[in-house]
């Protein structure tokens, strides 16, 4: 299921990437300064957010958020270093999250069961 949602994020910020940079490029003068305070805000939410949650699914929401203001601060730029910064962060992200899900998925203890918790990572 994990694997569903991740072509769906590269969708929606390539989308969105395309149309801050076309329709609304006229007015970026007005959303250059939310978009900044956006990603800010994600950057700090995600990394918080992220330091207190114990379950392992919970964490990578939430780092996710923190990933994703990562990549709006390469929209915030609103130049083409900035643009093509963004999408090799966003190449790498699909990369290495789809590999991890994929040893996550394929990870079990001794008697079985799946790692549910963060602590379930300890002595790995």
């Amino acid at each position: 299921m994990a694997f569903f949602i991740l072509p769906v994020k590269i969708a929606v910020f390539i989308t969105f990437l395309r149309l801050l940079n076309t329709a609304l490029y006229a007015f970026s003068v007005t959303w250059l300064p939310i978009l900044s305070v956006a990603a800010l805000g994600s950057l700090v939410w995600g990394a918080f957010a992220a330091i207190h949650s114990r379950k392992t699914v919970r964490f990578l929401g939430y780092a996710s958020i923190n990933q994703m203001g990562f990549l709006i601060l390469g929209l915030a730029t609103n130049t083409d270093l900035g643009l093509r910064a963004a999408l090799f962060y966003l190449s790498a992200y699909a990369i290495m999250t789809g590999g991890f899900l994929l040893v996550l998925l394929n990870l079990r203890k001794l008697n079985g069961a799946y790692f549910t918790s963060l602590s379930d990572f300890r002595g790995l």
